[in-house]
């Protein structure tokens, strides 16, 4: 995958760039990638790929209960997360010069927002906040008690219909394992006493079309959290809308810091 560990929260992209290097004295960027609920580092690998330009570092976020880190005990909210996420990043990454771009999908985004609200009031320069498939985090509406209460058929009903499987066949043994973990992240995100504080970096949001739960109007509502500008864009498909079109997705990334900077 082209990853390595750097912390337990913290992953470095260690692969090729997939795009053509930046030219000139265009500035170089570290993109901070957040994967949705229940995904990994690993699941947000690709899009370091198609980001990353010479000169560029990409960090992947690897959340408790997942890959090396399973049998770490889940946050218990969504400030504990990113208190952890803020303090590495502030130690690892360069400094006031550090341009930050974070990336997140779906819930990804929610954690990005936090952190980087949080690293711009320490005076660090985000250049970028990319929110995929995800309304502001003030406007999320999941109920803890429907979440903590669902069953073993509604998650599987809920992963067919979300996308969220990309074609893999979830067996019994997969789903003792997935379950905990996406329920605890769902409860992460229903319990969060979201901050409405405005960031001073565009944001970017985009989504899919025929995602029923992030509507063109729920995407706008980014604009609310930010005093700078907000370029919101849709493609064709669901809340995985991206996995067809990763190279096209990370060109209008790419293509929206250039039009920021």
């Amino acid at each position: 995958m082209g990853i390595e560990r750097i912390s337990p929260l913290l992953w470095r992209y260690t692969g090729q760039q997939v795009g053509p290097p930046t030219r000139g004295s265009s500035p170089a960027y570290t993109f901070v990638l957040a994967p949705y609920a229940g995904g990994s580092a690993y699941s947000m690998a690709d899009w370091a790929a198609a980001l990353v330009r010479e000169g560029d570092t990409a960090v992947l976020l690897q959340y408790p209960g997942r890959g090396p880190r399973w049998n770490e005990p889940l946050p218990a909210n969504l400030r504990e997360l990113t208190d952890s996420a803020v303090a590495e990043l502030a130690e690892r990454t360069e400094g006031t010069a550090d341009r930050l771009v974070f990336v997140g999908h779906s819930m990804g985004s929610a954690v990005c927002y936090e952190v980087a609200e949080r690293l711009e009031e320490a005076g660090r320069h985000v250049a970028l906040m990319v929110a995929s498939a995800a309304p502001p985090p003030q406007l999320w509406s999941l109920d803890p008690d429907v979440v903590a209460g669902m069953t073993v058929v509604q998650w599987e009903d809920w992963i067919a219909a979300v996308g969220f499987d990309g074609g893999m066949e979830w067996t019994p043994e997969i789903l003792d394992m997935a379950i905990p973990v996406l329920r605890g992240d769902c409860l992460l995100l229903a319990r969060n006493r979201a901050s409405t504080r405005p960031l001073r970096c565009p944001i970017m949001a985009i989504g899919g079309m025929g995602d029923p739960d992030v509507t063109p109007g729920r995407l706008g509502e980014w604009g609310s959290l930010t005093t700078g500008p907000v370029f919101t864009h849709l493609m064709p498909g669901g809340h995985f809308y991206y996995r067809e079109r990763l190279p096209e997705v990370c060109g209008l990334i790419r293509a929206t810091l250039g039009r920021s900077s």
